[in-house]
């Protein structure tokens, strides 16, 4: 049970930080924020992208 939820929290660690590889100058745009975006948006901080930009459909 804890295998894919481990898998998740890696692949939307590595996307920001192995695939886009942000700069400090850099901008990155998220868009669902669910358990793997928020993921995402933690890699492009860890990253130290200038600007994180989230876009999700639920207004909540």
């Amino acid at each position: 049970m804890f295998i894919p939820l481990f898998a998740d929290v890696f692949e939307s660690l590595g996307a920001p930080l192995n695939v886009a590889k942000p700069t400090k100058d850099s901008s990155v745009a998220i868009f669902l924020l669910g358990a793997v975006g928020l993921i995402a948006a933690d890699g492009a901080k860890i990253a130290s992208a200038s600007r994180i930009i989230c876009v999700d459909l639920n207004a909540s």
